[in-house]
């Protein structure tokens, strides 16, 4: 994930607090926290708290590949076939 490009002048813009958006209007500042905050604890082996976090932001965002290819990812990694196949990734042969 990349940062937000700064503003002319070198500033960023920022939301006004309290405004929180679901699908194409939300913050992208949260569900990129959301999908950090998710490799990192699927890195930890915290599988759970990894798929909670990647499918709240996919309720942010809506359908997103790669969002959707993280959480069959974790889903592959904790053996959890059928999410995994539901989220498009393959169960290993």
């Amino acid at each position: 994930m990349h940062p937000r490009p700064a503003r002319a002048g070198g500033r960023r813009h920022r939301r006004r607090p309290g405004r929180l958006h679901h699908g194409p209007g939300a913050d992208p500042a949260l569900y990129e926290a959301l999908a950090n905050r998710a490799i990192i604890a699927q890195e930890q082996g915290r599988a759970d708290d990894a798929i909670e976090d990647l499918t709240r932001a996919l309720e942010l965002v809506g359908p997103d590949a790669s969002l959707l290819y993280n959480r069959g990812y974790v889903n592959r990694s904790a053996e959890r076939w059928q999410g995994a196949i539901d989220d498009g990734t393959p169960e290993p042969a």
